[in-house]
């Protein structure tokens, strides 16, 4: 990573959850690369290495739930015995509405609901 690699993770947008949409073209080669002053081989170059190295894994898509009827809410969990916090995961996984379960390093996990 150096500072170029961070400029395009930040005009990417590293937080999905924003107070406004975000446009979709905002994650293209060419987009990043007029917004930050590069050539779009460039961005294309560093976003593959990136992903070589499993900096980046994936791209994800949070689609906007009150287009689809419903509203969203997040709760947060401290269980600091690790064994009953995998278990709890395992159990809390077979829940509908359940969308995304986030298993923080230490006692936290966060379960996102729709």
């Amino acid at each position: 990573m150096d500072p170029l690699d961070l400029k395009i993770l930040r005009t990417m947008g590293v937080r999905p959850y924003g107070p406004k949409p975000s446009d979709p073209d905002a994650l293209k080669p060419a987009s990043v690369a007029k917004a930050i002053g590069v050539e779009p081989e460039t961005v294309r170059a560093r976003l593959a290495r990136m992903e070589e190295t499993g900096f980046l894994r994936c791209y994800q898509v949070y689609p906007n739930l009150l287009h689809l009827g419903l509203s969203g809410s997040a709760y947060l969990f401290r269980v600091p015995d690790d064994d009953k916090k995998a278990e709890a995961i395992a159990k809390v996984e077979l829940v509908d509405g359940l969308t995304e379960v986030h298993n923080f390093l230490g006692a936290e996990m966060c379960l996102d609901m729709a």
